[in-house]
């Protein structure tokens, strides 16, 4: 049987780009770079530089300028301070994420809700709000036998089962307990 191609022009096999886990490292970075730029909105453009001592008597240095997200340059980890509320957070991201949520414009809060006309920065919170106030949703508590009526955030829900698993056990005695905070103060009563 013979077989004729249609388009005479066709490779049936062609080059192709090596893979991304064949990339230098330096191109890696730059990937990853240009992919926090893409998401990063423009009000969070500017990043402040971790809190430092500063000495009257020296001069400006590269610690002290701010860096632009668009420029492809991070600041390295460690505190960032809101200049707003004058919280703390821990990387970059943590920041950025903060200034979306509770510093952004309200023009550019584009989700909002079609009951009361809130906006929100991100879906998840129009979303979680919809679910609390107008739908009145409760998450009940899955533990047989519970007579708590249920929760309106699921956050609060897993607090509340373990209250009931207690999965932090003392690995001394046979207490256990629903915060990992609460068996370390335990701890302690072992070393006294």
């Amino acid at each position: 049987m013979d077989f004729e191609l249609q388009n005479p022009d066709f490779v049936p096999f062609q080059y192709r780009r090596r893979p991304r886990a064949y990339l230098t490292k330096k191109k890696r970075l730059q990937l990853i770079i240009r992919g926090i730029i893409a998401r990063k909105s423009l009000l969070m453009a500017e990043i402040d530089r971790p809190i430092e001592k500063k000495n009257e008597n020296s001069r400006p240095n590269i610690n002290n300028l701010k860096y632009k997200i668009w420029d492809g340059v991070l600041p390295p980890p460690g505190v960032y301070v809101c200049s707003a509320c004058n919280s703390n957070q821990k990387t970059a991201y943590q920041f950025c994420e903060h200034m979306a949520i509770h510093h952004s414009d309200p023009n550019d809060r584009v989700w909002k809700c079609v009951y009361c006309s809130t906006s929100f920065g991100r879906r998840g919170g129009l979303r979680r709000h919809v679910q609390m106030v107008h739908m009145q949703m409760m998450h009940k508590c899955p533990i047989e036998n519970c007579s708590h009526p249920g929760y309106k955030c699921t956050k609060a829900l897993n607090a509340h089962v373990r209250t009931h698993t207690r999965p932090f056990t003392c690995d001394r005695c046979d207490a256990a307990f629903a915060r990992k905070n609460d068996l370390q103060v335990h701890q302690f009563t072992h070393l006294l």
